[in-house]
């Protein structure tokens, strides 16, 4: 049985594949893709650092600590993107709603049953889509952690003689900044 022709040069890769970079002497494959092929590009210059990813045009949300009352505002928006990419997602989710938004930005979603939480936390596509489409709308990372809404105790709040007893404590002082 004769063996296949190997690959030519005038093979092309694949429609969905990336087009392949040659790799040059001390750098990755497909490291540069725009840069030339010259003795003077293969020198031991760094490269240059990737640009951080910039929120949405117009979204200053990155900017200020993520509330619940913006996440409810933009949480029809959020629930369009899930529902045009996971039907059963969004059928899904539309029986949660956010409940909270903790310090480190992450939304407490809570499910109406626990059945419907576990169908939810056992499948990590569905996390994987609801954090896409909250980065989509609200320009920033977050975390999330689905719960049972009957379940959900939101922490509580230090009161200020508590705060001032820490404080204390801790050899702090506390000022007014109004006075």
């Amino acid at each position: 049985v004769p063996l296949p022709a190997a690959p030519t040069a005038v093979d092309a890769p694949p429609v969905d594949a990336p087009p392949a970079t040659p790799a040059r002497d001390g750098e990755a494959d497909g490291a540069r893709a725009d840069a030339p092929l010259s003795p003077e590009a293969t020198a031991s210059e760094p490269l240059p650092a990737a640009a951080p990813a910039e929120p949405p045009p117009g979204d200053d949300l990155a900017a200020e600590r993520l509330t619940l009352a913006d996440l409810t505002t933009r949480w029809p928006d959020v629930m369009a993107v899930i529902k045009a990419q996971d039907r059963n997602l969004g059928a899904l989710l539309n029986m949660a709603r956010p409940l909270a938004v903790e310090a480190d930005d992450t939304l407490v979603l809570g499910f109406e049953y626990p059945m419907l939480m576990d169908k939810f936390s056992d499948n990590p596509a569905a996390t994987d889509h609801v954090l896409a489409a909250l980065r989509e709308n609200l320009g920033r990372r977050c975390r999330l952690r689905p719960v049972v809404s009957s379940q959900y105790a939101p922490p509580r709040l230090v009161t200020r003689e508590e705060f001032g007893r820490l404080a204390e404590e801790l050899g702090g002082v506390i000022t007014d900044p109004d006075g």
